[in-house]
């Protein structure tokens, strides 16, 4: 397995570490030598400008993308260009805007490439526990309350928005497909969102509540569920590691449970190896932007102060062409509808105009002695107005045909991917 990085963050060390020990890393583009990145051997070593080399390398499986610029414009740029040349990539968990998150979905969609997440969290064996205690998947409540509580010491808003993110995938495999989201406590266009708390709605809870806990104490995640008197409690550190669930008024033996030794890193690098060898990634890009509509959700709920319902539908690279295209006609209307006006008034003033002139050419003629008439107006202006009017017309409905380029996707891994969710919360 032949591995490139591109860019380095704090949790790319750890991650280097954990792969199997015939992983070959080919080359480090933009690598921090601060971080001291434990290669087994010597790497080469290239400025971050020197990137575009990887789109025409032979001897490459895949690309692991770190660094704080991964989703800055330049960082999304590099990002298309590798998944056009069909580079697998493992990228960090999205902390943008979610346009782009839906963006690189529909190049992954038209060009088949492979995209994965760091993200461990899907794989925890506490989460299998905790689903296992959900009880009867089919049930439309199966439990009344589900709440997450986040101790975070940085409450910037991109940090908090993609924390909430991830917990929104966590809700999701043991709540199912989130309905609806309301958000509040802080302003829209603050930069840092302290009070910020949200309430969502799933098929499998009736109520969800996601907060902030101020209190340094506490445990820095800790999901509750609850049904009745009964709880069943996972607390862990930031990262899920040291997890532990708990069982309140529950007769299950067994309890409490804790995975001490649990390791996301090695997780990430298990399933991103399982990835290159064919396996569909976990989560699936699909999830991204189911959690990315959330994000979306929670910053419409905090302008319009209301809550949002979620659609949970994929958007594809038609559904884009035809959104442009419904845009396009209606400014078409509205300026077709501005050009009658204009060039009506216009003509009706010309013609009106004309035919005072005619008139009193007329009187003229009949008091000349001889000689032909000739006022020099014509009688049947050409309406060139229409013409004006009908390219552009035309021009519109032509560009219809362009959806005939548009590659269909491949539904395969999709479908894959809507049944091992599926699976993953039953």
């Amino acid at each position: 397995m032949r591995i490139a990085l591109l860019g380095t963050d704090i949790e790319l060390a750890e991650l280097v570490r954990s792969f199997p020990s015939s992983t070959e890393y080919v080359a480090t583009y933009g690598c921090d030598a601060d971080l001291a990145i434990p290669f087994r051997n010597p790497v080469p070593s290239h400025p971050l400008s020197d990137w575009p080399t990887l789109l025409n390398s032979p001897v490459l499986d895949g690309v692991i993308v770190g660094g704080t610029d991964a989703w800055t414009e330049a960082g999304i740029d590099r990002i298309r260009q590798l998944m056009q040349a069909e580079i697998p990539l493992l990228l960090p968990w999205p902390d943008g805007d979610p346009l782009a998150v839906y963006e690189l979905d529909m190049i992954r969609q038209s060009s088949g490439a492979v995209l994965a997440v760091r993200a461990a969290h899907p794989h925890h064996p506490a989460l299998k526990v905790i689903q296992s205690l959900a009880g009867d998947p089919t049930d439309p409540l199966a439990w009344d309350q589900l709440i997450i509580e986040r101790h975070l010491p940085d409450c910037r808003r991109t940090v908090l928005l993609r924390q909430f993110a991830i917990d929104c995938d966590l809700i999701r495999r043991v709540a199912g497909e989130l309905q609806s989201v309301s958000a509040s406590g802080v302003q829209p266009d603050a930069l840092h969102w302290p009070g910020f708390h949200a309430n969502l709605n799933a098929a499998r809870a009736a109520t969800i509540r996601w907060n902030l806990n101020p209190e340094s104490s506490a445990p820095a995640f800790r999901m509750v569920l609850l049904r009745g008197s009964r709880r069943a409690i996972w607390t862990a550190h930031a990262d899920l590691t040291n997890s532990q669930v708990e069982l309140d008024r529950f007769d299950s033996p067994g309890f409490p449970k804790a995975w001490p030794d649990w390791n996301p890193a090695q997780t990430i690098a298990r399933t991103f190896s399982s990835t290159l060898h064919g396996t569909a990634p976990v989560p699936h890009w699909t999830d991204l932007c189911r959690c990315a509509e959330v994000v979306d959700g929670v910053e419409r709920s905090l302008t319009r102060g209301r809550r949002i319902d979620l659609t949970g539908r994929t958007v594809t690279e038609q559904d884009a062409f035809r959104g442009v295209m419904s845009a396009g006609g209606c400014f078409l209307i509205l300026v077709g509808l501005l050009f009658l006006i204009v060039f009506a008034t216009f003509e009706g003033a010309r013609i009106a105009h004309s035919g005072a002139l005619r008139e009193s050419a007329a009187t003229h003629a009949a008091g000349a002695q001889s000689g032909p008439r000739d006022d020099g107006i014509a009688t049947r202006p050409t309406p060139y107005w229409a013409i004006l009017l009908a390219v552009p017309l035309v021009a519109f409905l032509m560009m219809q045909l362009l959806q005939l380029l548009i590659r269909k996707p491949a539904d395969r891994a999709d479908s894959a991917e809507e049944t091992n969710f599926a699976d993953s919360i039953n």
